[in-house]
């Protein structure tokens, strides 16, 4: 059953971020945040933890530090002839994003009022939830507030960006 839970909310989270990346519009995540109950939220945010676990099995498997109970997989993994450069390269982003998302040493219910607060500013409007919850996550570990404001504002930029792109291929 856990590992089911965990597959969904794997899933939940892709489907979220894979929106942003599909949709012509722009998606209000900050309205869309604010308009769900509390349960709501630290569902989603549990989801995204239990995806990020997920993601270092998975880069766990194919590093061959945690070998698959499949052979196929086994093979494949071997067949990849990752270097030892490499094979490290993917542990340390992975280390990174649990850091990014160390959403249940803090709290759901805590990261997810950490978002309602930086979604009262519009300018935060349009950021994926995935992303506001990593400033919400700096945020709460008392990480400086310019840093805080500096991510923000690389994500607003790159939503800008992003949505600019999508317009002038629209328009062609």
């Amino acid at each position: 059953m856990n590992h089911f839970k965990s597959m969904i909310g794997c899933v939940l989270a892709i489907v979220l971020v894979c929106g942003v990346t599909f949709s012509q519009e722009r998606r209000e995540y900050g309205r869309q945040w604010q308009q769900l109950d509390l349960s709501q939220r630290t569902l989603y945010l549990s989801g995204l933890q239990e995806g990020a676990y997920n993601m270092m099995f998975f880069a766990k498997n194919i590093t061959g530090d945690l070998p698959s109970e499949d052979e196929l997989s086994n093979r494949l993994v071997k067949e990849l002839n990752l270097n030892q450069s490499q094979k490290h390269k993917i542990d340390t982003l992975m280390e990174k994003r649990l850091k990014e998302i160390n959403i249940s040493s803090l709290g759901t219910g805590v990261v997810a009022d950490v978002m309602v607060n930086l979604y009262k500013d519009p300018a935060n409007i349009y950021i994926p939830w995935d992303e506001i919850s990593k400033v919400a996550v700096m945020r709460l570990q008392g990480k400086p507030e310019d840093d805080v404001i500096r991510a923000l504002q690389t994500l607003r930029q790159a939503i800008d960006r992003l949505y600019e792109g999508k317009n002038k291929h629209s328009n062609e």
